[in-house]
């Protein structure tokens, strides 16, 4: 770009020829004839650029040198403009440079301002979106701006092991319209410079080429979102990312978006926290009464940072986080509500209580508040695992705190499982019709398999489960998921190899009486069987409600199509079936140091090679370290 802007134009797609390790010596005579014929075609005075010869093989080169000096002599009364632009390392000698040593000459490349300059001129309907951390809401400010400039956003994700050849079809697959914008989300590059070279020819040129595929896209809004990470290193190893203009968002509630739709969960909760608030739930008659009009945004964002946010603050908090609480609180307060039992008068007519209902929000909102809290400690431990102080770390999930409740509205039972039944309060006591408080660590396997049926079962069908070791501990496990299952929240597990976390999920899987699609996931694992494993499931799931358990998720060589699969609930660019389910488990990251072969042109010593890949930062909201 620094030798065009020395000539005085941006160059046109036909102009620049970028030699990659599929560039074919056909290529290469065809588009040196172009540049040495131009004058003749009515292109005076245009210049040409081969860029990145020195990547190809030496027979390659000395084969393209002779064409060109045979060219040079059939038409050396010809007016032609051709560069070959090579980079020469430190002392090193270049074969290329050394035949045209009189011709070559250094490029004063332009400084970063004037380059920024040049390209922010070129790249006008470009912008890159960034954050320190995910969940910073930079998906919705995309989707806004987009559809302010009556685009329709098509989502293009980049990740993994995706190398141009992937890309280009990829691109052409997509049949970008002109009533889109193109977002593109790039969570991880295994092969930066091919990314880096795919995003310079189709941000400048709106054109990408591999062999003689050539795509091309019209002239619409473009939207990079950059995946969040420790050490943002997309941007170092993406150098074309630095010079679109950029929109950086960090953690504010003002950007929270609340929908107006009075059934929505944060409708909700918010109707209730706004009762509570004003110390009415106890007097209301019927809390369950349809809520009429929504509540303003700014307010909600009130009541959010006050029920939520107030003790929160030393935690990194996200956008994602607070779907999660609000989703759960919703889901508890619906099953809470829904039955006539559970009337205000009722209470106060059978337990003989004036506060109940204040009690049963406060305890739904701490605990759902709690579950929460444990996510964002889970997320910031894998940020410091990321260094070796850090290396044997990991917080594991505390229960020890949590009395779960859980509501039958057609029974008109409700239930409650603890861990410490003396900090069960005395008026929740007498919600549970006077059933006695057990003490669940002195219970058999069978007493905590029926407590399990009660709170998890779907019908009075006997059935025969097998044998599994149930403790209070998994069943307190069993609980905090069915919460999350409930509200429709993936489920990530992260735990030590062999500390049954495939087996919880597959056991509670058959209590709740659902199918269970379980993909083993290894190194071998490509696009093509997740492609198989999905579109099975979502037959499956026009059945029924279906569990989909992607197993040891943090060994595929696909993690960020994972990835993306969980936190947009996205197959093939739309919405999965809503009767889907969505868990995975993981092993935790671990820390490994060793020199790494010099490849790609990428840092030839790194200290990021480890058993397991780490998880990307958009999932770090759903996981439960057990």
């Amino acid at each position: 770009m620094s030798l065009y802007a020395s000539y005085g134009y941006y160059p046109e797609p036909w102009q620049i020829l970028i030699c990659t390790s599929s560039t074919t010596m056909e290529e290469l005579k065809i588009f040196i004839k172009r540049s040495f014929y131009a004058s003749s075609n009515g292109y005076e005075n245009s210049l040409f650029c081969i860029v990145n010869l020195e990547i190809l093989d030496f027979e390659f080169q000395y084969n393209f040198i002779n064409y060109i000096k045979i060219m040079q002599l059939e038409y050396k009364n010809e007016d032609y403009l051709l560069t070959l632009l090579c980079y020469r390392k430190s002392e090193m000698s270049n074969y290329i440079l050394d035949q045209f040593s009189l011709e070559a000459q250094e490029i004063n490349e332009l400084n970063a301002n004037t380059l920024q300059e040049v390209y922010q001129e070129l790249f006008t309907n470009i912008t890159c979106i960034s954050s320190d951390l995910s969940g910073q809401g930079k998906t919705e400010w995309m989707k806004e701006v987009s559809y302010s400039k009556q685009k329709i956003p098509l989502s293009f994700l980049i990740s993994d092991n995706m190398n141009l050849k992937y890309l280009v079809n990829k691109l052409k697959a997509c049949k970008l319209k002109q009533i889109q914008s193109l977002h593109i989300n790039i969570l991880s590059a295994d092969y930066p410079e091919e990314v880096n070279l795919f995003l310079f020819e189709l941000l400048t040129f709106k054109l990408v080429s591999y062999n003689n595929l050539i795509v091309s896209i019209p002239d619409t809004f473009i939207f990079i979102e950059i995946s969040s990470s420790a050490n943002q290193n997309l941007l170092r190893y993406l150098p074309i990312l630095r010079f679109p203009h950029h929109k950086y968002l960090n953690w504010n509630i003002e950007n929270f978006r609340v929908s107006q739709e009075i059934t929505s969960p944060i409708q909700i909760v918010c109707h209730y926290l706004k009762l509570y608030d004003l110390e009415k739930i106890d007097t209301e008659e019927n809390l369950g009464h349809d809520i009429k009009y929504p509540l303003p945004e700014e307010f909600c964002q009130h009541l959010i940072m006050k029920y939520f946010l107030n003790k929160s603050d030393k935690y990194i908090l996200s956008f994602k986080c607070i779907e999660i609480f609000v989703n759960i609180l919703a889901d508890q307060l619906i099953r809470f509500l829904s039955s006539q039992y559970f009337t205000i008068n009722d209470l106060k007519l059978n337990l003989k209580e004036a506060n109940i209902g204040s009690t049963i929000i406060k305890s739904l909102l701490s605990t759902s508040k709690d579950f929460v809290i444990q996510s964002i400690k889970t997320k910031s431990a894998q940020f410091k695992s990321l260094t070796p102080e850090y290396e044997n770390r990991i917080n594991q999930f505390d229960n020890s705190n949590y009395n779960i409740y859980f509501f039958n509205p057609y029974t008109l039972s409700s239930y409650i499982l603890y861990n410490n039944k003396n900090e069960v309060p005395d008026n929740i006591k007498l919600l549970l019709n006077g059933q006695e408080l057990e003490d669940y660590n002195t219970m058999t396997t069978t007493e905590l398999l029926i407590k399990l049926e009660t709170i998890a079962r779907r019908s009075n069908e006997e059935l025969n489960f097998p044998e599994y070791a149930l403790t209070t501990d998994n069943l307190m496990k069993m609980a905090l998921i069915l919460l999350r299952v409930r509200a429709n929240i993936p489920v990530l597990i992260c735990g030590e190899a062999g500390c049954s976390k495939t087996s919880l999920i597959t056991y509670l899987a058959m209590i709740v009486e659902v199918q269970l699609c379980t993909l083993n996931i290894h190194a071998g694992i490509g696009e093509e069987n997740i492609m198989i494993f999905m579109n099975d499931a979502l037959k499956k799931a026009e059945k029924g409600e279906t569990w989909i358990l992607l197993d040891e998720i943090n060994t595929c060589n696909r993690l960020g199509l994972l990835a993306d699969l969980i936190s947009n609930k996205k197959f093939k660019n739309k919405p999965i079936h809503p009767n889907i389910r969505l868990f995975a488990t993981c092993n935790p990251y671990r820390y490994r140091k060793r020199i790494q072969i010099e490849a790609r042109h990428v840092e030839n010593k790194i200290n990021l090679v480890y058993q397991v890949k780490p998880l990307p930062d958009q999932i770090l909201d759903y996981v439960l370290d057990f």
